[in-house]
């Protein structure tokens, strides 16, 4: 994803206190290579000499360790390198791959809503409910698209309060609830739009969501 967000398969990385702190946060790396990569200093690397470097420490084996450190120092230089610009919002899914490589990360909603295309429940009762919630989905979501073209605080505010309400419901079909539930618990990354209009609100926005629903 990085190679990218930067046009290149000439990755780069930065080791440092930047590295070091990501790799001790959200990596959570053993405090021995820890203290280890603190000992690099402030330097970058490209791949062959990165290679290098990590095959003299792991030689084929810690890849969990290893890749973790690419990460890492993959990300940091990305931050800070000025090549290209650097994103601050990236609309993506629900993938591993995505996440700390912006500041801001904005749930695709055609991929969210593609999880209740996926039901298919055999109860009539079930069929009808899931249809009812999914034309709701629908209208919310063109709600947001509306929003996006003529934005207000007030307006945002409102839907701010229509996400609560139609992501709190409850139809007594397990299986459709605990997949609102679930939606609902992506609320920050889905309402990103609210407080940045000019980002999409899916990464094939020009498709349209009433198709993929």
């Amino acid at each position: 994803m990085l190679e990218v967000l930067q046009n290149t398969s000439d990755l780069r990385f930065q080791f440092g206190a930047e590295a070091l702190a990501l790799l001790h946060d959200e990596f959570n790396i053993p405090t021995k290579w820890q203290q280890v990569i603190g000992d690099v200093g402030e330097v970058q690397f490209d791949r062959p000499s990165l290679t290098a470097l990590l095959d003299g420490w792991f030689g084929s084996g810690n890849q969990q360790v290893r890749t973790a450190i690419e990460h890492a120092t993959a990300i940091v230089y990305y931050r800070h390198q000025t090549a290209v610009r650097v994103v601050d919002t990236l609309v993506c899914d629900d993938a591993s791959q995505f996440k700390l490589l912006t500041a801001k990360l904005a749930a695709c909603w055609i991929h969210d809503g593609r999880h209740y295309e996926k039901r298919s429940p055999v109860v009539p009762r079930h069929a009808a409910l899931l249809n009812t919630f999914r034309q709701r989905y629908r209208d919310y979501y063109e709600s947001l698209r509306q929003y996006r073209a003529s934005p207000s605080t007030e307006r945002a505010a409102s839907l701010g309060l229509e996400f609560d309400e139609l992501f709190a419901s409850r139809t007594g079909y397990a299986a459709l609830d605990a997949r609102i539930a679930k939606t609902a618990a992506k609320k920050n990354e889905l309402l990103t739009v609210l407080s940045e209009p000019s980002v999409p609100l899916s990464r094939n926005e020009h498709r349209g969501i009433a198709s993929q629903l």
